[in-house]
């Protein structure tokens, strides 16, 4: 019996080049049927997987190369909003601000045409939500109120994202980046596998298209 894997190839995510265009060119050289658009984290700390989705979520700053969580005055009520806008399904405000996605304008500028799909990546809540520490240096992960609320505006995220590649191509691909999915279960993380199943939901509930998981270990 002869066995035919009719794979189609796509990639991660992240590329070496510092130049935005030079990215996309060898995107559409080499992934005709599913391009992705990159993620230059070689470029500025700004474009690294965790600063470019964490970027806006209310009381987050940059430590030098670590994102802090401080409750601020009004996080309550930018919480309230944020809250507000997953339920309504608003995801107009939560695409990316200049200086952090350069390689996604890049690609939307190419007006490439996929053959089959088009592939983005958001980063997941529970790598996020490790990643971005409180400043007592315990991760948000581990805070209910605050890792619901990563979740939730990852969503959004994701969500914004995906109406943008759509107005390229109607089938979509956008997979949630979860290298920490390899420590479930280990002495390393302390959260139980229906606390993951749960907020990898809220996530999922934001991208119509088709949907992956990505976990590099």
């Amino acid at each position: 019996m002869r066995l035919e894997f009719r794979c189609l190839a796509t990639g991660i995510g992240s590329l070496p080049h510092l130049d935005p265009k030079a990215a996309c060119s060898f995107i559409a050289k080499y992934f005709k049927t599913i391009p992705f658009w990159p993620q230059l984290p070689k470029i500025s700390a700004n474009e690294d997987m965790f600063a470019q989705f964490i970027e806006g979520f209310p009381g987050v700053s940059q430590d030098g190369e670590k994102a802090i969580w401080k409750r601020k005055k009004d996080f309550e009520e930018k919480l309230e909003l944020l809250y507000s806008h997953h339920l309504q399904g608003q995801f107009d405000a939560y695409g990316f601000s200049r200086g952090y996605a350069s390689g996604f304008q890049a690609f939307l500028d190419t007006k490439m045409l996929p053959e089959r799909a088009i592939k983005g990546q958001v980063t997941g809540p529970v790598s996020m939500g490790l990643a971005l520490v409180k400043e007592d240096m315990r991760p948000v992960l581990y805070d209910d109120e605050l890792s619901d609320a990563v979740a939730r505006y990852l969503c959004l995220k994701a969500s914004w994202q995906e109406n943008a590649l759509k107005a390229i191509h109607k089938e979509t691909i956008i997979f949630v980046d979860e290298p920490s999915l390899a420590s479930i279960g280990s002495a390393y993380i302390n959260i139980s596998k229906e606390q993951v199943i749960k907020l990898l939901g809220v996530v999922f509930k934001g991208i119509s298209g088709i949907k992956g998981i990505h976990c590099c270990a």
